[in-house]
């Protein structure tokens, strides 16, 4: 399914796929010419509400870019690049559109319908808008640039070949452009998208050459924005925040798509209430994280959910109940032998100072705990039709686990 796919692998995917029709279907892409045009205008239309819906500020003003680049492409670059006034918005769209992206992905995060938001589309539009304003005097200075042979080959100096129109220049630019993107992108994962967006805009300008070469990235660009808000929403409605887990809406789905023969887990952290009140609700979170990615791992072809508040639910399609026994016992033992440390809310911020007090008294600073878990397992009977009755079996042998003493499984 592809709103469970990363988004970067969607992303490269939709941009190989697109690389492809370039090269290889020229007389198709003709044919739908029109349509492709108005096609990617739609989207783009269609991905700013979704986008102001949701509330992503940074992948709406991605739109934008992107929706003003092509129409500057379409209606001002449809000359050879041998022209002073192409060459010149060429070279200009290949720093704007990067620069901005990386602009708009490091203002501070404000709502899309605030007043900074359009502040910030002023600052990237500004510098655009003064060029177009401005081409002929620009072009009649750069041409006059150039005849002087002061110009530096490595910017100026264009490869127009069958692999790519570019310079040296501007390939160095987009590969420093690209690694700021991908540092961005690992200090805040909302970002993800601009890498991709940067690798795009590189495609484009560097394979400018071949027929609808604009038209084909435009809505590539708007099908990767598209489909990752899409993403975007399938999480917000089926995964679990906090542990990232498929959550229960997800499970009740599943569950209707179960066949004659499975097995389901209920499952619950021994003592949480305890555990919270003792160390506090933010050092429960850690433990429900831990919990769940150890639960995550289970084997079997088991399925993981966060089921609410410390109880969690594995479901095992197409497997009876001997099966699932030995993963449930791996996943008990795992989060039963798990120490988390904890540390101290006196610790020092400083880390020079962190060191030398962990140095002196590791043991005061910090505290070793670990939790463990009770399972409960029901395998689906003759004459069960419901999946949620089986639920309920699993949920009493729960009880039952609990009763026994606690981090067991029963079944």
């Amino acid at each position: 399914m592809i709103f469970r796919l990363k988004p970067y692998l969607t992303g490269l995917v939709i941009i190989i796929f697109a690389q492809w029709l370039l090269e290889t279907q020229t007389e198709t892409l003709r044919g739908w010419f029109d349509l492709l045009k108005w096609s990617g205008y739609g989207l783009l239309v269609l991905t700013l509400v979704v986008s102001v819906h949701f509330n992503r500020p940074v992948y709406a003003h991605f739109m934008v870019l992107v929706g003003i680049q092509y129409y500057l492409i379409q209606n001002f670059l449809q000359v050879p690049l041998s022209e002073p006034s192409a060459q010149v918005l060429y070279l200009w769209l290949a720093i704007w559109l990067p620069l901005s992206a990386l602009l708009v992905s490091v203002v501070p995060a404000k709502p899309i319908k605030h007043w900074f938001q359009a502040l910030v589309a002023c600052v990237y539009l500004a510098p655009l808008l003064g060029v177009i304003a401005l081409l002929d005097s620009i072009s009649v200075w750069y041409s006059e640039f150039l005849a002087s042979g002061a110009a530096p080959d490595l910017l100026f100096q264009f490869w127009p070949s069958d692999w790519l129109v570019s310079s040296v220049g501007v390939v160095i630019f987009y590969l420093m452009c690209l690694l700021i993107g991908l540092t961005l992108v690992r200090f805040n994962k909302a970002l993800t998208l601009l890498p991709l967006m940067i690798l795009l805009q590189a495609v484009l300008l560097m394979r400018f050459h071949l027929t609808f070469a604009s038209a084909v990235m435009f809505l590539a660009g708007m099908l990767i924005v598209f489909v990752y808000l899409l993403q975007q929403s399938w999480q917000l409605v089926y995964l679990d925040e906090l542990t990232g887990l498929p959550g229960r809406r997800a499970m009740n789905e599943t569950l209707q798509g179960l066949g004659r023969r499975y097995t389901l887990a209920m499952m619950d952290v021994d003592h949480f209430k305890k555990f919270n009140d003792t160390y506090g609700h933010d050092i429960g979170d850690q433990v429900l994280k831990m919990v769940a990615s150890r639960i995550g791992e289970v084997g079997g072809g088991g399925k993981p959910f966060r089921y609410g508040g410390e109880e969690f639910a594995i479901v095992f399609p197409g497997k009876a109940l001997g099966e699932t026994l030995v993963h449930l016992e791996t996943v008990r033992t795992a989060i039963e032998n798990y120490q988390m440390t904890i540390r101290q809310p006196d610790r020092p911020e400083d880390n020079v100072e962190g060191k030398k007090k962990r140095a002196v008294k590791v043991a005061e600073s910090t505290k070793v705990v670990s939790v463990t878990i009770s399972i409960g397992a029901a395998e689906r009977v003759q004459g069960e039709k419901d999946p949620n009755d089986v639920l309920k079996n699993a949920d009493k042998v729960l009880y039952q686990a609990k009763e026994a003493g606690r981090n067991c499984v029963c079944y």
